[in-house]
């Protein structure tokens, strides 16, 4: 299950992985906006939010897990 392609990012100096094309931008924003939502609605105490947190947080985690390492080697 890998919608990020590895050729949208590159080594970063200090992070890991750096955004290289506008399509890794569209990636990282269509991910990372809903999930910072979920956190901040979580952080009232809200179940659901805080389950659906963890759960978008997961996929992305997954989803990125190969870029990460194939751009270490």
């Amino acid at each position: 299950m890998v919608i990020a392609k590895a050729d949208w990012f590159e080594r970063g100096k200090y992070w890991r992985v750096k955004i290289k094309t506008w399509q890794g931008a569209v990636y990282t924003g269509v991910i990372g906006l809903p999930i910072l939502a979920l956190l901040l609605i979580s952080l009232s105490g809200n179940t659901i939010a805080i389950v659906a947190y963890g759960a978008l947080f997961a996929f992305y985690i997954v989803d990125t897990h190969d870029i990460m390492e194939s751009k270490e080697r």
